[in-house]
């Protein structure tokens, strides 16, 4: 009894000892060398701030320009050893600093308008890998200090001194590992005390019990203390050479290095002997019951197996009629071929839309179906996947179906990984064909007359100018305008504006060859371009538009004259480099002739 009391005394100092020594740690120890480093390190950047405020104010102790004291301010960062200076104005804008990128941003903190402003210093550590008070993130353990420059009690401006402490970090984390070493030596100590009593009470258990030792609540009791108080001597030994400045993170890493040497300890120790006897006890019952089950277990997996052969007999049954059903329904084109082009399996659509007989092993080709031909057409692109093995998409329009189809090429393999076939996937893409060209011509034309718009007019030209530039030769572009049209919509309304605009699309398109290109550009202008390369076949062709404007001015009245202004510029490609400028300058022609009418 007496040898358990002095284990129980032994157990609560040791307790109370290992408790003690991670909070001395975390809440004191760690925290007054942080704050000592802090505040030394204040003080030194307080004293070269001193020294630079000499080189950046002047005599009426006013903040120079940053151009008299940059190479000076550069310098002193490298004497002083500093990481990063930077000088603040009165109303917090950086007007200098060692990374450039910093100048011109203001400090618009609270610390700063509070503190710094009022002549007082402040100095923040910041860890690494982590935000200064300004949002940079910092790559080393750094102290940053505000230190105010003050004219009396008037505040001038204010330097920010960035000092990497990492080395001193370092040196404070040895020197506090170091002094660990003794509260460790002293639980350590505590530990050896406890184990020759453990040992000692322990042997006279088991001479004095008849029962196993293992069932021993004494037993257990002696296994759990001895693997807490190994555990967090262990971990604060490892913590003590590896300490961190966070409270959290201290905690944390207590805990997790606790957990980890306590678990295998315990398991050791307490639970696997515990699993031990009790195998032992339970291991000639299971061996009995092993015996006698075995049997049942085996019919009853027999029976099992049957009845799972029979669920998978069915399922694959089932999945086949569902992927032929599938395959059936599917509304495009599916045939898979052999790497002879022969279909030897096609779906319903493929077999209504290429007219194919019923299969039955008849080596049907698939290019006779698809094109209409006794041989694969020339650069057919099926060809080419059965021999790169990559799958292909193409569309074409096959006068033999007298449709646009989109045909996926899907490459076959069989079980060395070898091309064996194709699968085509076959999609009518007619419809959608026909209504992207309706559209592309809707965007192209001009729904009023039937010309070409601006855009359809630019998209057609490239082509032109192209052709043009490869013959070398001269090209003229007419710009046309309607005289007084305003007038008429306002005279006549806009029913009868719409009918002259149609009038002027139809005799322009009398007159111009098919090949030019007529272009409404928009309320009553038109462009044609091109319209003949020599000079007097545009007389020309200028005298037959006239005439073709006084016709129709003579088929009926009207209460008005259709009229034109025209401006006819020539396109050199040697000299001439865009149609916008050709355009500019035959509207700058039209404009002068349409003042000579008024």
């Amino acid at each position: 009894m007496r040898d358990r009391n002095l284990i129980k005394y032994f157990f609560i100092l040791s307790f109370l000892t290992a408790i003690s020594f991670p909070i001395l740690n975390i809440y004191y120890i760690f925290p007054s060398f942080s704050q000592l480093l802090a505040q030394n390190t204040e003080d030194e950047a307080v004293r070269v701030a001193r020294r630079l405020s000499e080189l950046v104010v002047d005599e009426s102790n006013n903040l120079k320009t940053p151009e008299s004291f940059y190479e000076s301010l550069n310098k002193a960062k490298e004497h002083y050893n500093l990481d990063k200076i930077k000088l603040f104005s009165r109303h917090g804008e950086i007007i200098y600093s060692t990374d450039p990128k910093d100048i011109g941003e203001r400090n618009r903190h609270g610390y700063f308008n509070e503190i710094v402003s009022k002549g007082n210093s402040y100095s923040v550590i910041v860890q690494k890998e982590s935000e200064s008070l300004e949002g940079q993130l910092m790559h080393a353990d750094v102290v940053e200090t505000y230190v105010p420059i003050m004219d009396r009690d008037r505040f001038v401006g204010a330097f920010e001194i960035y000092y990497d402490i990492t080395n001193r970090n370092e040196m404070m984390g040895k020197t506090v590992s170091s002094s660990s070493v003794i509260s460790f030596a002293l639980m350590f100590v505590f530990f050896l005390g406890m184990l020759i009593l453990i040992l000692r009470t322990d042997k006279k258990e088991i001479h004095a019990q008849t029962t196993d030792k293992h069932n021993s609540p004494f037993y257990l009791l002696i296994t759990i203390i001895v693997s807490i108080f190994t555990a967090e001597a262990v971990t604060m030994f490892f913590i003590s050479y590896f300490p961190s400045h966070s409270r959290i993170n201290q905690a944390l890493l207590d805990g997790a290095l606790l957990t980890m040497t306590v678990s295998p300890a315990l398991f050791f120790f307490l639970f696997r002997p515990m699993q031990i006897h009790i195998d032992k006890h339970k291991q000639n019952e299971k061996e009995l019951m092993d015996a006698q089950n075995e049997l049942v277990v085996f019919n009853t997996d027999l029976h099992k197996q049957i009845e799972e052969r029979k669920k998978a007999e069915t399922l694959i049954l089932k999945s086949q009629q569902e992927w032929e059903d599938t395959f059936n329904v599917i509304t495009d084109m599916i045939t898979i071929h052999d790497k002879d082009f022969n279909i030897i399996k096609a779906n319903k659509a493929a077999g209504r839309i290429l007219d194919m007989p019923f299969l039955n092993d008849k080596k049907l080709k698939c290019y006779k179906y698809y094109h209409g031909t006794d041989a694969p057409p020339e650069g057919c692109p099926s060809c080419g996947c059965l021999h790169t093995g990559k799958p292909s998409v193409f569309e074409l329009f096959e006068p033999h179906l007298n449709r646009h189809i989109e045909i996926r090429a899907i490459p076959r393999f069989d079980e060395n990984n070898r091309i064996n076939g194709l699968i085509h996937v076959v999609r009518d893409i007619t419809d959608r064909h026909n209504l992207e060209e309706s559209l592309r011509s809707i965007s192209l034309t001009d729904e009023l007359t039937g010309l070409y718009n601006r855009r359809g007019f630019f998209a057609i030209v490239e082509q032109q100018l192209k052709v043009i530039k490869r013959q070398k030769t001269r090209a003229f572009l007419l710009y046309a305008d309607l005289d007084n049209f305003k007038p008429i919509n306002d005279s006549f309304g806009h029913h009868e504006g719409d009918l002259t605009l149609i009038a002027a699309a139809g005799i322009l398109r009398s007159t111009f060859r098919e090949s030019d290109i007529i272009a409404r550009f928009g309320g009553d202008e038109f462009v044609v371009f091109p319209i003949g390369d020599d000079e007097a076949y545009i007389n020309l062709i200028v005298d037959r538009l006239q005439k073709n404007i006084d016709a129709y001015n003579q088929m009926e009245e009207r209460g008005y004259k259709l009229s034109m202004s025209i401006g006819i510029a020539p396109y050199d490609p040697e000299y001439v480099h865009s149609i916008d400028m050709l355009i500019v300058e035959a509207d700058k022609i039209m404009y002068t002739q349409k003042k000579l009418k008024h």
